[in-house]
């Protein structure tokens, strides 16, 4: 794919027992997986980069930047 959005996947399940870190570092993977050389996925969250950049770091051939703006986090992911 040539873009990912997610606007609540990751925080519902942030919600898990656990924090369902696990859980995270598999979608990173998987989102990672399916974006093409080049792609973007684009995350919007009420969550602090502390909760999903440790799991979204894990996704192999990515890079993360993020973004605030009042309470919304924009986590931006760049497949290389």
């Amino acid at each position: 794919y040539d873009v990912l959005v997610d606007k609540a996947m990751l925080d519902a399940i942030s919600c898990l027992p656990g924090g369902g870190e696990e859980t995270m570092k598999r979608v990173a993977k998987g989102g990672a997986r399916v974006l093409r050389p080049g792609g973007s996925w684009i995350i919007l969250s009420f969550n602090a980069p502390g909760v999903f950049l440790p799991a979204l770091q894990t996704a192999p051939g990515m890079t993360w930047r993020t973004s605030t703006i009042g309470r919304l986090h924009l986590y931006t992911g760049h497949k290389f």
